[in-house]
Parts: structure tokens; C-alpha cells; sequence
């Protein structure tokens, strides 16, 4: 048996810089779409006394320009007040790469993800992240099977 394939080098060229057209006209608006994901799912697992760490992460959200003001209610007006200036964020890009940078600077931040000896972890970051991934992943299986992802 013999197989013989051929690919002609201007056909294959033009495909693949239609696809990394393609690809990087949806890059930006599926990066955001899956970082307001990731961080919509922190807030709304974040668990709520006063608000402060909720606030936080909201306002560093909103410093990098992603939508998720609607994801926090209840708390005390002062903590949330405190938690806005405790929260920063920012979209960076850079050749073709954009990545979003969000730290909530809530000094018991550590002790919500992690747990303590008297407190079981609710590990809102990790659960977020990891429950984002498989999204990520579909997406953008999705983008380069050439679907209308984003």
C-alpha cells in the first residue's frame, strides 16, 4: 500500500494566515470573555461577611476594564468601601499576548483560599480557575475548528 499526500506550499500558506487572522481577531474578545468568567466565579465564591474581599476583587476587575460590577451584593458599606481600595487590576499586551492581572490585596485573602485550622478552605480561586479551564478549553477548541467563539 502506498499513500502519497501533497500540499501545495501558496494554498497551505494562504489557509494558515486566514486561520491566524482569524485567530487573532477573536484573541482579545475570548480572553476577556474568559477572564470576566474566571473572576465572576472568585466573587461569587468568595465568602461574604463584610464584602471587603468581594469589593476587592471587583475593583481590580474593573481597573482592568472587565465587567463583573453586578457579581457582589450584601456585606457592610464601610468593609466594602475598605475593599475597593484594596483591589487592583490591569490588562497587559504584548506581541500578540494579553493577559489580565488582578490582586486583591485583603489581608485575609489567604486564610478564605486556604483555610486555617479552625476554618475550611474555600478555595474560590483554584475552584474558579479550575472550573474555568475546561470553558477555556472548549472555546477555543471551538476557535480553531472555526466556529464564531467570542
Amino acid at each position: 500500500m502506498r499513500l502519497k499526500i501533497e500540499v501545495e506550499t501558496e494554498s497551505a500558506e494562504e489557509w494558515l494566515q486566514d486561520w491566524r487572522d482569524r485567530v487573532d481577531r477573536r484573541r482579545f474578545a475570548l480572553g476577556r470573555r474568559i477572564a470576566e468568567l474566571a473572576l465572576l466565579r472568585i466573587v461569587e465564591g468568595n465568602p461574604v461577611d463584610t464584602g471587603r474581599s468581594r469589593a476587592a476583587w471587583v475593583a481590580g476587575g474593573q481597573q482592568a476594564s472587565l465587567d463583573v460590577a453586578g457579581a457582589w451584593q450584601g456585606g457592610d458599606s464601610q468593609a466594602m468601601s475598605e475593599g475597593l481600595s484594596a483591589g487592583t487590576g490591569r490588562l497587559a499586551e504584548e506581541e500578540g499576548r494579553s493577559w489580565y492581572e488582578i490582586v486583591n490585596t485583603v489581608d485575609y485573602v489567604p486564610f478564605l483560599e486556604y483555610g486555617t485550622e479552625r476554618m475550611p478552605a474555600a478555595a474560590m480561586v483554584r475552584a474558579s480557575l479550575w472550573r474555568t479551564a475546561s470553558d477555556a478549553r472548549a472555546a477555543l477548541a471551538d476557535l480553531m475548528r472555526g466556529g464564531e467563539t467570542a
